[in-house]
């Protein structure tokens, strides 16, 4: 098993909740399976830029040209989405560690999102549509938010994006870990909804190794 940990969370450890989460999940899934690979990213160190013109040319391009030869500036323009994308090629669990701003995932992982879904690096037209040309068996997602939610509700933008945008490329299988209700201001029961996802990210850890 290779895990790709994603981290989208530029606050200190002691104020992401989300981080500790999937902190909590790691350190028991390495427990549980100590042959386990782990290689953790954090975009805030490792920024993605936003997509542009010469990195959809190179990609693009050859879907409909084959023997398209890409210039050196799309060559350079595309070099961050070719090595993320080799990273999400060789793993089998893709962790996304983020809080939820604006009932929304941070802008910084929307741009991840749009560099490793590339035709050509992780997945490729078929008679049917998009098929995968990965080994993700699912992914995990770690987040936190002031609100209160239900996972998948329409005011959701974070999770239903990723359902969506990794559902295309074949990723069916999403598991949430959520700790809502964050706003001690308005939730008395924070500690509590803290605690049943920190529960929940050590369940999550058992199932994933098996």
């Amino acid at each position: 098993m290779r895990l790709l940990h994603i981290v989208a969370n530029p606050s200190p450890l002691e104020y992401a909740v989300d981080r500790h989460l999937a902190n909590a999940f790691v350190d028991a899934l390495c427990t549980r399976a100590p042959d386990a690979a782990v290689d953790t990213v954090d975009l805030y160190d490792d920024p993605p830029p936003y997509l542009d013109g010469p990195t959809l040319r190179y990609f693009w391009q050859r879907v409909g040209q084959p023997d398209y030869e890409p210039s050196e500036i799309e060559r350079e323009a595309s070099a961050y989405a070719r090595r993320h994308c080799a990273l999400v090629r060789t793993a089998s669990v893709i962790a996304l560690t983020a809080p939820m701003w604006n009932a929304s995932m941070p802008a910084i992982l929307k741009s991840w999102i749009d560099q490793v879904i590339c035709p050509g690096e992780t997945y490729r037209f078929g008679d049917d549509g998009p098929e995968g040309t990965h080994a993700i068996e699912r992914i995990c997602v770690f987040t936190t938010s002031g609100a209160a939610y239900t996972a998948g509700e329409p005011r959701d933008c974070f999770t239903n994006l990723v359902r969506s945008a990794f559902g295309f490329i074949g990723i069916d299988r999403v598991d949430v870990v959520w700790a809502d209700g964050q706003n001690r201001a308005i939730y008395a029961d924070h500690d509590a909804r803290r605690e049943r996802a920190m529960a929940a990210a050590a369940a999550l850890a058992a199932d994933v190794a098996g």
